[in-house]
């Protein structure tokens, strides 16, 4: 059965382990040129406060060329769906042609069929994503210069673990749809628009809610840096009371003119007890939220493929 569910891949795999190094080999490209362009400017001394005439075009350059390949990233979060798509493939078009039948019917029996296709289409899907989660991290370090965790979307969504995640659920999301359509085309654009709308609803409305966010206030002058705030939810004011003003209700109640100084403004903002309020997440909690969403998509893939096991269990031969 191994041997048979290999021969009945092994064209896709190929194509798509030929596609994926090719791709691959583009984006080491890439980081390549920007890590050289990084030690031109290190090795220019243009880190620190003394540096010479020339590291104004050094640095250009090198934030130019990190710019202009940073406009591949928002390719980059098709690949779990590229992978997905290449290989349940071969599984949809059997489906779609009817040609599964004939192994039903012959010498191989439906359980094991199901059992070894999603084997190894896991199997693939699971080292596949494990690789390009791997070249992911180098991209976050040296395009988006995000080292370290980071809950901004881009360099969110090509973490490690979520990754994987991603991967997984793509190839879920269109067994099931194939095993129910059973069209192949169909049920890759339509898994790739459901991919991309729960990618959306994730980053807009879910992420957010896998923790109360921390709650800050502080008068003016007393605040911290953004960068301080790992995921800030919300930046407003409040005042004595207890009531949310928004920036222009605080501009009406101390507005800033050309004479104006900054005490008269200080002075005014504390007379009537304005302070700032800022909701976020702090950074410490990233892991815990890549866990959490790992976990939430890897649960509705296990439903997605009992779904497609158990369709397929039930379809007449």
């Amino acid at each position: 059965m191994t041997w048979l569910t290999w021969r009945l891949h092994r064209n896709e795999v190929i194509a798509g382990v030929l596609l994926f190094a090719g791709f691959l080999a583009v984006l080491g490209y890439g980081v390549r040129g920007v890590q050289e362009s990084w030690q031109a400017v290190v090795s220019g001394g243009c880190i620190g406060s003394q540096m010479p005439a020339d590291c104004t075009k050094l640095l250009t350059e090198h934030h130019e060329l990190q710019f202009d390949w940073n406009r591949l990233s928002a390719l980059l979060h098709a690949i779990p769906i590229a992978i997905a798509a290449i290989v349940a493939l071969p599984t949809l078009f059997e489906l779609e042609r009817g040609t599964v039948r004939l192994a039903w019917t012959q010498s191989v029996p439906r359980r094991s069929w199901i059992i070894w296709r999603l084997l190894f289409a896991l199997v693939v899907t699971l080292v596949v994503s494990a690789v390009w989660a791997v070249a992911a991290a180098e991209w976050r370090e040296h395009i988006f210069g995000t080292r370290s965790e980071s809950f901004s979307f881009q360099a969110y969504a090509l973490s490690p673990v979520v990754l994987i995640a991603y991967g997984v659920f793509a190839l879920a999301l269109v067994l099931a749809i194939g095993g129910t359509i059973r069209k192949a085309i169909p049920a890759i654009v339509l898994m790739a628009l459901l991919f991309a709308g729960a990618q959306f609803l994730m980053a807009t409305e879910i992420r957010e809610r896998f923790a109360a966010p921390v709650e800050e206030i502080s008068a003016e002058g007393e605040r911290n840096d953004a960068s301080a705030y790992g995921w800030q939810i919300d930046w407003s004011w409040i005042d004595g009371e207890g009531a949310r003003l928004s920036w222009e209700e605080v501009y009406d109640t101390c507005p800033i003119r050309e004479s104006t100084t900054e005490d008269e403004r200080l002075a005014c903002l504390d007379e009537h007890e304005l302070r700032h309020y800022v909701a976020y997440h702090p950074i410490e909690r990233f892991m815990r939220f890549q866990i959490t969403e790992a976990a939430l998509y890897l649960a509705v893939s296990a439903a997605l493929l009992g779904y497609f096991a158990w369709r397929l269990l039930r379809r007449p031969a």
